[in-house]
Order: structure tokens, then sequence, then C-alpha cells
């Protein structure tokens, strides 16, 4: 699943765990918060920060967010808090 696709899985179902798929460049693994295991090499995503890309990239021209699409998942919360503050 693509970084959006992530954002967008948190605003529908809550917070998740991500990583990035193996041999797969910006593509992510995802899997619920609540699931058992192991977390190692997880990264958690709340609901406030997927609420907050996903209205920064709704609120985009479709060539901003295209580029802003293809940045990894970090990059995009980045850019994301820095454009609203």
């Amino acid at each position: 699943m693509t970084a959006i696709s992530v954002f967008q899985t948190v605003l529908n179902d809550g917070c998740q765990l991500v990583r990035p798929r193996k041999n797969a460049p910006g593509e992510y693994d995802c899997k619920d918060f609540a699931e058992g295991g192991n977390k190692k090499g997880w990264a958690y995503v709340d609901h406030v920060t997927a609420n907050a890309v996903i209205t920064v990239f709704n609120a985009l021209n479709e060539t901003n967010q295209a580029k802003l699409a293809k940045l990894p998942l970090n990059k995009i919360v980045t850019v994301c808090w820095k454009l609203i503050k």
C-alpha cells in the first residue's frame, strides 16, 4: 500500500503500525496497532497525523499531490506539518 493509502487507512480504521515493505520501494506494510506480536521495526501512525496529511494532500493541486505521493512516509509527514504551521 502507498503512503497516502496508509493515512487513509488510519482515518478509516484507527491507529496503525507501518513499515516499509521489503523489496518494494514506496510500498508499506500496515497492521492494526492492537494486534499482538513483535512491534520492532514498525512506526506508529495516529489519527491526528493522518488527518493533517490528508487535509494538506486534498488542498494541493494534482501536480503537487503527485509530487507529495512520491515521497517516503516520514518526509510526507514532515512536509505536511511544515505546511500547516
